[in-house]
């Protein structure tokens, strides 16, 4: 072959170079798995700070200030008023299992839709519907619901409500703390317990929050 070079080196050249060419896609699928992983940190979060809000795994104390001052303790989901003062995981006074005794109570529901400046409250699933401007709304199953504007729901119910978790060692389901998700984040630092902070907007299970100028027919299902 012309200049020296045979078919053999050629060969080997022509694969030199197709590896050269292809080195940098050797670790692609390791870097968009990191990068996958990173983009869901926020995601994965969300799931750890409902389980921290209601005592998966251990217990969360909550006290809220809204137009009266409110103690809870949950328990793996169980909401418990706690009359008295919260120390640490339990409660120096009476407590019983939460119950909607009053309008305020609405603050605690499972449900929270917002829609333009108006709030729907329920304990279970809604149904929010607008015509011209004009926002309603009820529960599917019949239980009561509230429909009131974003600054009567924040002067009844505040804006901030102050949570402490304290993981059970003994559960499986116990949540680290520290955990090690970054977007997990205390305010101590305190092994296997988690000092935080939650707009009351957010205690709610189910939430959503929509806005439009336009005048429709809506309907919103918060489950």
């Amino acid at each position: 072959m012309a200049f020296g070079i045979t078919r053999r080196d050629l060969g080997a050249q022509i694969r030199q170079h197709v590896e050269q060419q292809l080195s940098h896609l050797k670790y692609l699928g390791d870097d968009i798995q990191r990068e996958v992983h990173r983009n869901l940190v926020p995601v994965y979060a969300l799931k750890i700070k409902s389980d921290l809000r209601n005592g998966v795994g251990g217990v969360t104390t909550v006290t809220y200030s809204g137009n009266r001052r409110r103690n809870f303790i949950i328990r793996n989901g169980r909401y418990y008023v706690c009359y008295g003062n919260l120390r640490g995981p339990d409660c120096d006074g009476p407590e019983e299992p939460f119950s909607f005794k009053s309008q305020e109570d609405f603050c605690f529901s499972k449900s929270y839709v917002a829609f333009n400046d108006q709030v729907c409250l329920s304990n279970s699933a809604m149904n929010v519907q607008m015509r011209n401007n004009q926002v309603s709304c009820n529960s599917v199953d019949g239980s009561p619901s509230l429909l009131l504007t974003k600054t009567l729901y924040f002067q009844m119910c505040g804006d901030v409500a102050y949570y402490t978790y304290y993981a059970n060692p003994n559960d499986p389901l116990a949540i680290p703390i520290p955990n090690p998700n970054p977007a997990v984040k205390c305010l101590n630092a305190e092994p296997g317990v988690c000092h935080f902070t939650e707009a009351t907007d957010v205690n709610h299970g189910n939430s959503a929050s929509s806005y439009s100028t336009n005048s429709f027919s809506y309907s919103y299902d918060s489950f």
